[in-house]
């Protein structure tokens, strides 16, 4: 017998809950009229109107992602209930980051996407329509958890379907392609992990329908980082340590890079001391090759410095637009994306620490969904063994960075897998036995 879920009894905080996610907006110099409380109804210039808004959208969203997962893990059963309307905070996260890292497609779909045609529209008033009834009859008769979110989950995915076909034709593919991808990482990760939802799933974020063959930045999605962004940032703003020997343009070394590199610099010496040549050759490692333990110490301690690193350098970046360094609006809107590319590696580095875990199990379901080899997951893999051997005590960490270091594997050993899920899962005492062998 299915066992009920029963949703919180409202807090009285959920009645002030939508006005203080907005806040969060106002709190970063944003509009508050960004926020939308319900997943499925999250469409239209979900970062900004234009470039400008929606490069400040994207340099502020970790401190505003901050602010509102505070908001919300303060409020008793704010999560739960406003799941009803699709709204998983994790996953628009997710979301956001794609749209970020392709701002300019972002843009130009803008026009075409607020013009929808009858029969987009009607896609949408189908899932709206499902998606009501379903939270109705939630809120007066309650199902178990799982039927509910299965029910909600075959509501959002018809709606992919239906949407990614009404639109064809009318938008530019790149940006079709987008935002789908946008819309597939928005999915709860309940959805993704639904085994009765996998065959769907597979065709509806098919990667060949994120079209990033004609989106010059588009990443792998969520869990594999921004390489592209973080090669520009490089080329930019730090080209003698990029290109050694190689001539550099005019560009590379204009007043408004050497300001920016600058202004980077302080932000890593006043919030560890950190050398930049240092910082770079850990967030450059793209390859498969395991960390050194000097470099996981020091992938370590940025990470543990993050937040003030980041918005030390939001905040200096800001500050040179319109100052001598930065004259033209060019140099510094090329300043900008090249920084928030390098504040997505440091975020893709870091692995957002506290879900780790979990993140490097959804990359393992996500990567057979679209049928990647599962070393499409090795720098998460690699960055939550650090974490789970190391904070659960008694490994030999240059023996297990060895184990995993064999970047020619098409698929993770199973022994390793298991060590990771039950090193994430189980209590520490657990696997001593298993740490001696290694």
């Amino acid at each position: 017998m299915l066992r009920l879920s029963p949703l919180p009894a409202p807090s009285p905080c959920m009645s002030e809950l939508n006005n203080n996610m907005r806040q969060c907006y106002s709190q970063v110099g944003l509009n508050p009229d960004l926020f939308t409380p319900s997943g499925s109804q999250m469409t239209g210039a979900v970062i900004g109107e234009n470039r400008e808004i929606a490069g400040k959208f994207c340099r502020n969203r970790v401190n505003l992602f901050e602010c509102m997962r505070k908001t919300l893990d303060s409020c008793p059963g704010a999560r739960e209930i406003m799941s009803l309307s699709g709204y998983d905070h994790d996953s628009l996260e997710k979301g956001i980051d794609v749209l970020c890292h392709d701002v300019n497609v972002y843009v130009k779909g803008l026009v075409c996407f607020q013009n929808p045609s009858p029969q987009v529209q009607a896609c949408v008033d189908t899932m709206v329509g499902r998606i009501t009834d379903l939270t109705a009859r939630q809120l007066q008769q309650p199902m178990p958890m799982d039927q509910f979110y299965n029910q909600f989950c075959q509501s959002r995915i018809q709606h992919m379907e239906c949407d990614l076909g009404a639109w064809k034709g009318q938008c530019e593919r790149a940006a079709i392609g987008l935002k789908n991808e946008f819309e597939c990482n928005l999915l709860p990760s309940r959805c993704r992990r639904d085994a009765t939802l996998q065959s769907k799933l597979q065709q509806t974020c098919a990667i060949q329908n994120f079209a990033r063959e004609l989106r010059s930045g588009a990443t792998s999605s969520e869990f594999i980082g921004f390489d592209m962004d973080f090669v520009l940032f490089l080329l930019a703003m730090f080209p003698s340590f990029a290109l050694g020997q190689v001539a550099r343009s005019q560009n590379v070394q204009s007043a408004c890079a050497q300001a920016g590199r600058i202004a980077v610099s302080q932000c890593f010496k006043s919030n560890g001391s950190f050398q930049m040549t240092d910082v770079i050759s850990l967030l450059s490692n793209r390859t498969q090759r395991p960390l050194s333990l000097n470099s996981d110490q020091l992938r370590r301690r940025i990470c543990q410095n993050q937040s003030e690193i980041i918005t030390c350098m939001s905040k200096n970046i800001n500050g040179l637009q319109n100052t001598q360094h930065c004259s033209t609006q060019n140099d510094f809107k090329r300043l900008e994306q090249e920084t928030v590319g390098f504040i997505n590696r440091i975020q893709t580095t870091c692995g957002h620490g506290q879900v780790l875990c979990t993140s490097f199990a959804d990359c393992q379901v996500i990567a057979t969904q679209r049928n990647q080899t599962h070393d499409t997951c090795a720098p998460l893999r690699r960055n939550a063994v650090a974490m789970c051997f190391q904070s659960n005590g008694g490994f030999k960490m240059q023996n297990v960075i060895t184990l995993l270091s064999n970047g020619s594997q098409e698929t993770i050993p199973p022994v390793v897998n298991q060590l990771i899920e039950n090193m994430c899962r189980d209590p520490p005492n657990k696997y001593k036995s298993t740490s001696q062998r290694l």
